[in-house]
């Protein structure tokens, strides 16, 4: 029988101050990206702000297949 995923034992890493300082950074960076983002719509015009978030979708699958997360069944 196939194992469930939350049935799987694992040790996780000790969290030292390295840890913490990356988990910092990739919120820093994350929250960057949402800002700069939403002025770069605000400078464009609205019909492009409207295609661009109604092609998340469309990216998230490519980078699903790019990244072997998507199967082809």
């Amino acid at each position: 029988m196939r194992e469930m995923a939350w049935l799987r034992t694992t040790v996780l890493p000790s969290f030292n101050f390295f840890l913490f300082c990356r988990i910092c950074f990739l919120g820093i960076i994350g929250s960057l990206t949402e800002i700069l983002g939403s002025i770069g719509i605000n400078y464009s015009s609205l019909t492009l702000a409207s295609a661009i978030s109604n092609l998340t979708p469309a990216f998230t699958f490519i980078l699903a297949v790019l990244f072997r997360w998507k199967d082809w069944h």
